[in-house]
C-alpha cells in the first residue's frame, strides 16, 4: 500500500539535472514553465517509492465502456481502484475495453477508463452484502449507513449540480452508472458526462473507493457507523496536471479538497502543475517551483520553495502580479499602465502587444504604473528574479509621450507616445473594420483620415492638460520607522512637493505644453504624440459603437494590421533581439 514521501532526489532524469526535497509537505504543488522537467520529475519519484504510490499521468484517456454483468467476477481482476493506479503498467481485462500499456508521462493512460467497471462492481458488491445480511438476520434493518455515502459527498463538494443515482444492471449486457445534472430529470450515464466532470469522477473516485469498501463491510454486518469512523493508513498520489478538462474555479476546489484530504486522513498530495488558478490559490508551504537546468548551476537544486512565508509570496504577487509570472520563468518586460481616469496598474490589453507581435508570447508582460514606477518596478523585479536564475533579462518598455525617447540596456522607449499610437493609421484602421464597414459612413480611407482628424482636433486641451500632469510626475510616500514620527514625515513630504510644484512653475508647464501641443499639430504628429488611447475609444464611440462590434474586436484586428506595417516591424525587432539575442544567429 502506498505510504507518504518524506524526502526524494532525482539525479540525470530527462530534463532533470538535480532536483531534491528534504521534507516534503503533505500537499505539493510543483510549478514551471514547459520542458522544465515536472512530469519526468513524477515520474522518477514514483519509481523511487516503495510501495508505490498512486499515480495519475498527464495523458489520461477516457475510453467509453460497455460493462455486462457476466465479466463482474473476473479472476485476474485488481481488487480496486487504488491498486490500479499504483501500478506500472496496464495489462488486459476480460469485458474491458483498454490498452495495455505502460502508464508513464509518455504514453496515453486508460486506467481511468477501469471507473464505470469500478463503480458497477461496487453495487454488485452492495447486492451481495444485502444478501449476506438478509441470510443474516432474516431482514433488512432500518437506518443502515449508505455505502455510497463518500461517492455523494465528493460529488455534492466539487459537482453540486451532480447527482449519483446509483448503477442500473436491468439491462445486463450494459450496467448504466446513472446521474442527474442541474435538476433535470433525465438520467445521464458516466459515459455521457461532460469532459470536466467525468475528469472529476475519475480522478477523485480511487481516493474514496476504501471508505465505500469499509462501509460495505460494516453494511453486510448491518452496522451503522458512519463514513468518518473509516480510517486507514497514511497514502501518496502522485497527479500530473489535475486541471485538465477543469474550469479554473473547479480548479480551485480540486485544490481544496486535496488539501482538506490530505489533512483530515493523513495523505498525502504531490502535483505539477500550468494552471493559473492553482498557483495562485497554493499556500507558500505548498508552492514549489521546478527551474529549467540552463537557469541553474551543475550542482543547484533545480526545485526551490517560490516563497518561505506568506509576505515574500505576497511580495512576489505584488511585483508579478500573479506568482504564475515567476514561475513561466519568460523575460520580463514592464510596461506603462494609466487608466483614462488617471489610475495606475492598468495594463493595456496585453492581447494589444501579442497581436502587434507574436514574439510577445515568450515574454511575460507585467504592468508597472507611471514611467518612474515602471523603472522601480524593472528594478525590484530583476533583484527577485536575480534568486531564482540571472539567465532571465528584464526590460522596461516605456511610452515617448511628448520627449523624447530612451534607449538603455534595460529600457526602451516606444517610438510613439503609446502602445496604441501604432494603430491611429487611416489605412490600418480602415482595413480593421472590413467586416462592418459597410454600417458605417467610412467607406474610403479619406472618410477614415477625416473621422481620425476630427477626433484630434478635439483633444487640442486634452493633450496640454496631460503634457502638464505628466512634468508633476509620480511622487512616492514612503513612511518610514518610528512610526511617532511619521506625522513629520508626511508633512516634509508635502512641503517639498508644495516647493516644486508651485503656482509659477504650473503656470510655466502650461505655457510649455502649449507650445509643444501646438508644434506636434504643426509638424503634423498628432497620429504619432497624442494620447492614442483616447483616439482609439473616441473613434469606436463616433463611428463602430452602433456596428455591433466590441472595442476589444476592433482593437484585435487593428493590431494585427498595425503589425504588418515595416516602421512597426523594425521597431520590435531591434527590441527583441536586445531581449533574445540568441536569435540574431539563427
Amino acid at each position: 500500500m502506498a505510504k507518504r514521501i518524506e524526502n526524494f532526489r532525482v539525479e540525470r532524469q530527462r530534463g532533470v539535472r538535480l532536483a531534491f526535497c528534504d521534507s516534503v509537505p503533505s500537499l505539493m504543488v510543483v510549478a514551471g514553465p514547459n520542458g522544465a522537467g515536472k512530469s519526468t520529475l513524477l515520474d522518477a519519484i514514483r519509481k523511487q517509492a516503495n510501495p508505490k504510490p498512486l499515480y495519475v499521468g498527464p495523458h489520461r484517456v477516457s475510453r467509453r465502456q460497455n460493462v455486462q454483468m457476466r465479466y463482474m467476477y473476473p479472476s485476474n481482476e485488481v481488487s480496486s481502484m487504488e491498486e490500479l493506479f499504483s501500478l506500472d503498467n496496464l495489462v488486459q481485462y476480460e469485458g474491458i475495453t483498454i490498452q495495455a500499456t505502460a502508464r508513464t508521462p509518455w504514453d496515453q493512460d486508460e486506467s481511468t477508463s477501469f471507473v464505470k467497471y469500478g463503480l458497477c462492481k461496487i453495487e454488485v458488491e452492495r447486492a451481495d452484502a444485502l444478501k449476506e445480511l438478509y441470510d443474516l438476520k432474516g431482514e433488512i434493518p432500518p437506518g443502515l449507513q449508505d455505502p455510497w455515502k463518500p461517492f455523494h459527498d465528493l460529488l455534492k463538494f466539487l459537482l453540486p449540480h451532480l447527482k449519483f443515482q446509483g448503477v442500473d444492471s436491468k439491462i445486463k449486457t450494459n450496467i448504466r452508472c446513472n446521474f442527474l445534472a442541474h435538476g433535470l430529470d433525465t438520467l445521464v450515464d458516466l459515459d455521457e458526462l461532460s469532459s470536466g466532470e467525468k475528469s472529476v469522477v475519475q480522478l477523485f473516485y480511487p481516493l474514496i473507493e476504501h471508505q465505500i469498501k469499509a462501509l460495505l463491510e460494516q453494511y453486510a454486518r448491518g452496522e451503522t457507523a458512519t463514513a468518518a469512523a473509516v480510517s486507514r493508513n497514511p497514502w501518496c498520489i502522485l497527479i500530473d496536471e489535475p486541471e485538465l478538462h477543469l474550469h479554473p474555479a473547479l480548479q480551485v476546489k480540486v485544490l481544496d479538497y486535496l488539501r482538506t484530504l490530505s489533512l483530515l486522513s493523513d495523505s498525502q498530495v504531490i502535483l505539477t502543475t500550468q494552471s493559473t488558478a492553482i498557483i495562485e490559490n497554493a499556500t507558500f508551504e505548498e508552492l514549489y517551483l521546478l527551474r529549467p537546468a540552463e537557469h541553474t548551476s551543475e550542482t543547484e537544486n533545480q526545485l526551490t520553495q517560490l516563497a518561505t512565508d506568506e509576505e515574500r509570496l505576497q511580495t512576489i504577487r505584488d511585483l508579478f502580479g500573479s506568482p504564475v509570472n515567476l514561475t513561466s520563468m519568460q523575460p520580463v518586460v514592464v510596461v506603462e499602465g494609466v487608466g483614462l481616469d488617471g489610475d495606475t496598474k492598468v495594463v493595456s490589453d496585453k492581447q494589444l502587444y501579442r497581436n502587434l507581435d507574436s514574439r510577445f508570447d515568450r515574454v511575460t508582460v507585467v504592468p508597472g504604473g507611471s514611467k518612474g514606477q515602471v523603472m522601480e518596478l524593472r528594478q525590484r523585479i530583476e533583484t527577485m528574479l536575480g534568486e531564482f536564475s540571472v539567465a532571465i533579462p528584464v526590460m522596461a518598455l516605456v511610452d515617448r509621450d511628448t520627449g523624447s525617447g530612451t534607449t538603455k540596456a534595460n529600457c526602451y522607449s516606444l517610438p510613439v507616445s503609446m502602445i496604441e499610437n501604432f494603430l491611429v493609421d487611416p489605412h490600418v484602421i480602415y482595413t480593421a473594420i472590413e467586416s462592418v464597414r459597410h454600417k458605417t459612413d467610412l467607406s474610403t480611407i479619406a472618410q477614415v483620415e477625416a473621422v481620425i482628424d476630427k477626433i484630434l482636433d478635439d483633444q487640442f486641451e486634452e493633450e496640454i492638460e496631460r503634457t502638464v500632469i505628466q512634468q508633476v510626475g509620480y511622487r512616492k510616500f514612503q513612511p518610514q520607522r518610528p512610526a511617532t514620527e511619521l506625522v513629520t514625515q508626511i508633512q516634509e513630504f508635502c512641503q517639498q512637493l508644495v516647493a516644486k510644484v508651485t503656482p509659477e512653475q504650473v503656470k510655466s508647464w502650461i505655457e510649455e505644453a502649449q507650445q509643444n501641443v501646438h508644434a506636434i499639430k504643426i509638424e503634423n504628429r498628432r497620429r504619432e504624440q497624442f494620447s492614442g488611447k483616447r483616439v482609439l475609444k473616441a473613434l469606436h464611440s463616433k463611428a463602430l459603437h452602433s456596428t455591433g462590434i466590441s472595442k476589444e474586436v476592433f482593437l484585435f484586428y487593428a493590431a494585427r494590421e498595425a503589425g504588418k506595417r515595416q516602421s512597426v516591424k523594425v521597431f520590435f525587432d531591434e527590441f527583441f533581439l536586445r531581449l533574445f539575442p540568441d536569435d540574431a544567429d539563427s
